[in-house]
């Protein structure tokens, strides 16, 4: 009986058993987890008597289709990277937008077995930068007021001599007067 080549069938992305018996070498082969064969075949592969495997061709591991890149959003990028179990994609908005929670990156993975995102499947669109409140009169109706945690990030965003909250919670805003007058109203009433 003639060996057949073992080599074939070890590569760094297939994983392979195999028990010699005296008639023939049989072979079973395996993708990594979040792997998968292309195209689909046989686990079993065994070295023949004229010392050719049966498949004859060695199968090839390739990344699950589970976790598929997720598009890019309008105004913006995504990079994905990863190993053979998570999926992890950074989206980054282009100069000048921003997403709508008015962060420049948000970043997602994904199980690969299982095709699950989180915290939530792709990435919104990037929307372009505004200054948030330029009125002389600010009424929030609808929307707790909240401070913002990033006071140099969120320059100038309150020129208001009056803010008016309608039937919700108000959490004060911390004093950062040293910082650029960032906020700088007179009045704060919750009605």
């Amino acid at each position: 009986i003639q060996l057949c080549d073992i080599k074939r069938l070890t590569t760094e992305n297939l994983y392979t058993d195999c028990r010699h018996l005296p008639e023939y070498t049989e072979c079973h082969v395996s993708c990594p987890p979040g792997m998968t064969f292309n195209p689909p075949t046989t686990s079993l592969y065994r070295c023949t008597v004229d010392g050719h495997w049966n498949p004859p061709v060695a199968p090839k591991c390739v990344m699950d289709s589970l976790c598929e890149q997720p598009p890019s959003p309008m105004n913006g990028g995504v990079e994905c990277q990863g190993n053979a179990e998570i999926m992890l994609c950074r989206a980054a908005c282009d100069p000048g937008y921003t997403f709508e929670d008015g962060f420049e990156e948000l970043s997602i993975q994904c199980v690969r077995r299982t095709g699950v995102w989180s915290p939530t499947v792709g990435f919104p669109d990037c929307e372009r930068k505004r200054k948030i409140y330029s009125s002389n009169t600010l009424t929030n109706i609808g929307v707790p007021t909240v401070g913002f945690p990033d006071c140099e990030h969120m320059k100038n965003i309150y020129s208001s001599n009056t803010l008016t909250n309608t039937g919700l919670p108000t959490v004060s805003f911390p004093d950062y007067e040293h910082k650029r007058n960032i906020y700088s109203s007179d009045t704060l009433t919750n009605i």
